[in-house]
């Protein structure tokens, strides 16, 4: 049977040259840890033997990126209804439903805020840094070769190879906080691709007015208040380079958001009869709508629905 003997790293001692090492363990110290890397030789200061870890974050600087939807077809439904007849012209109330769709994106290289928050560490010992600790996190040992004092059948010795800790451990028990949230006006570069992608539902009530100009042809109009219901999709993908970090920080998320936003209309069609109930339209119609703001993870769309128009073609029916 085989005694289990662990070793101690930092001392290198062994119970007995009979014994038989199974395992081997990094030494244990308490407040400190060896599994830490820096990125530039700017975090260092060999005399104090102190490394400096930050952790940044960017903040709006007042850069904005701005895009339209590109003109979409739509859905609409209208129904009206007649109040009143006179001998020329007619009126009553005008209520439709239809569905619009939103699909505005930019790519863009925008200036922002960085916010700086620093931590400096102290070496558990020493204040050298070796070449191997700059951008590297691996452990680093140095092969050593122990004579067991025991000789094999040949009368060689017999010898045992093992790996002696050469890491810096870095104290984790007195970082002293040297920045907290400093912000560097335009510090950062954020290269990104924003896109607000969804659809709105509009309802629009008003009054109509409906005109004859020529046999089985009449012109109306309509205006009056809109509402729309719109729901939206907030996509990110940003690249943020930071002065201290090698290569660039990647975000990429999207979030959704649902809204009513208000608004009026206006619209004119000439109709154009073929039975007493059945007939076409071609028109044209304009709507200003409100806007609504689309948050996700810290960013902020200003969404506007603004001022459209189209032209309209479709069927009338009376019932």
């Amino acid at each position: 049977m085989q005694n289990v003997t662990v070793r101690n790293v930092k001392t290198n001692t062994l119970v007995s040259s009979t014994d038989t090492i199974l395992a081997e363990y990094l030494n244990y110290s308490d407040g400190a840890t060896r599994y830490w890397a820096y990125n530039q030789p700017g975090q260092t200061n060999s005399t104090n033997g102190t490394v400096d870890m930050s952790i940044y974050s960017v903040a709006p600087s007042g850069s904005v990126a701005e895009a339209e939807s590109d003109g979409s077809a739509g859905v609409e439904l209208q129904f009206a209804h007649v109040i009143k007849r006179y001998k020329r012209f007619e009126w009553g109330i005008n209520f439709s439903a239809g569905a619009s769709e939103i699909n505005a994106k930019t790519r863009k290289r925008i200036g922002a805020n960085l916010v700086t928050t620093t931590d400096r560490y102290t070496l558990r010992t020493g204040s050298s840094f070796e070449n191997y600790a700059y951008f590297d996190s691996t452990v680093h040992n140095d092969t050593v070769t122990v004579d067991r004092g025991t000789v094999d059948a040949s009368g060689n010795p017999i010898t045992y190879d093992y790996f002696a800790e050469k890491n810096h451990l870095l104290r984790r028990d007195n970082a002293q906080r040297i920045l907290d949230g400093a912000i560097t006006p335009n510090g950062a570069n954020v290269d990104g691709y924003w896109q607000i992608k969804g659809a709105y539902y509009m309802l629009r009530l008003g009054p109509i007015v409906r005109v004859p100009i020529a046999k089985k042809w009449t012109v109306s109009a309509s205006a009056g208040g809109a509402l729309a219901f719109v729901g939206s999709r907030f996509l990110v993908d940003e690249y943020i380079e930071l002065p201290d970090v090698i290569g660039t920080i990647r975000f990429q998320g999207e979030g959704e958001e649902k809204a009513m936003v208000g608004g009026y209309y206006a619209d004119v069609n000439i109709e154009r009869w073929l039975t007493v109930r059945t007939g076409f339209f071609a028109g044209y119609s304009v709507e200003k709508m409100g806007n609504y703001t689309h948050e996700f993870a810290g960013r902020k769309a200003d969404v506007d629905l603004g001022t459209s128009g189209g032209f309209r073609l479709g069927i009338i029916t009376r019932f």
